[in-house]
């Protein structure tokens, strides 16, 4: 019996693998609980089996949606809606096992197809196309945005030539009220520690914030005194993002946006906005591609 197996996407490696019978065998490798197809070099989500119920309790929402597993928040668009179900019926004061209205079984039942479809998703192994001769000037892009829903932020990466997303973040809003102001100031903290992670993981010099919300901006920009609530998260934003600039940008044009009202897993297959952000990323001076691999910081993540 085998102990020890090798996989790669070089094929000079695989040959040697398979000379010393030490190949794996399989065309997909379990990586930090996500697959690596060696041959597309590509990475995919495990499949999960998430039924399709006669009747649906809160205790079973809750446990089928937690089983996909993304710990860099790429399906977070797809998935939000979950939490978004799950707090709806949370206010509803349900027992954990008290079945739920036939509303809340279609809606679950409308999820469940969308849920089941996110190992479907293939994403690159490389952020960028390679080039390794000549030096390459990356800078990371950070959105952020709320809804009276949920908030959250996106980071990407970008050569001037191409961009790709890295991770991004969402939480719900808590369930007692909020301004839409304050939660858009609650999402820049977020943006500000996923940005600072980035970019401590990747090892990248530039950063730039980009917010819809005129109101954040002119907080971190203000002199003036401002309320307790709001002067304890512009401090810790500013500590964090330190002098990068925080610039305004369209709703439209903000892929944050779709981590605070959710889409569908085909909208989000479809999505250039949500896989290399806004076009404008990339419509600067031309240069050669270059390469950073996502699992470098997917371990960080896994790790921390």
């Amino acid at each position: 019996m085998n102990l020890r197996s090798w996989a790669s996407n070089s094929l000079e490696i695989q040959k040697l693998a398979a000379d010393d019978k030490v190949a794996e065998e399989d065309e997909s490798s379990k990586v930090l609980g996500m697959l690596w197809n060696t041959k597309s070099d590509t990475l995919t989500f495990a499949q999960r089996d998430i039924p399709v119920l006669d009747s649906v309790t809160k205790r079973d929402i809750l446990k089928f949606s937690s089983r996909i597993y993304d710990p860099l928040g790429l399906l977070s668009p797809v998935t939000v809606r979950a939490k978004l179900l799950m707090q709806d019926i949370w206010k509803q004061k349900v027992d954990w096992d008290e079945p739920l209205s036939d509303e809340y079984l279609q809606k679950w039942n409308m999820l469940t197809t969308d849920l089941c479809s996110c190992h479907d998703t293939h994403l690159s192994r490389r952020y960028l196309p390679s080039s390794d001769t000549i030096q390459q000037s990356f800078e990371l892009h950070v959105f952020v945005d709320a809804s009276i829903q949920a908030y959250g932020a996106a980071v990407y990466i970008s050569n001037n030539i191409q961009s790709r997303i890295v991770i991004s973040k969402n939480r719900i809003a808590p369930v007692k009220p909020l301004t839409l102001p304050k939660l858009e100031l609650m999402a820049a903290v977020v943006c500000a520690r996923i940005a600072k992670h980035a970019q401590d993981s990747l090892q990248i010099e530039k950063v730039t914030f980009w917010s819809d919300s005129q109101i954040v901006l002119s907080w971190l920009s203000s002199d003036k005194p401002l309320q307790r609530f709001v002067r304890n998260r512009v401090d810790e934003i500013k500590s964090l993002s330190g002098d990068f600039p925080w610039r305004y940008c369209r709703t439209k044009n903000n892929p944050a946006d779709l981590l605070t009202r959710g889409i569908t897993a085909r909208d989000l297959s479809m999505s250039t906005l949500w896989e290399s952000g806004p076009t404008w990323l990339t419509d600067k001076l031309q240069c050669q591609p270059g390469t950073i691999e996502i699992l470098h910081l997917y371990k960080r993540t896994h790790k921390s």
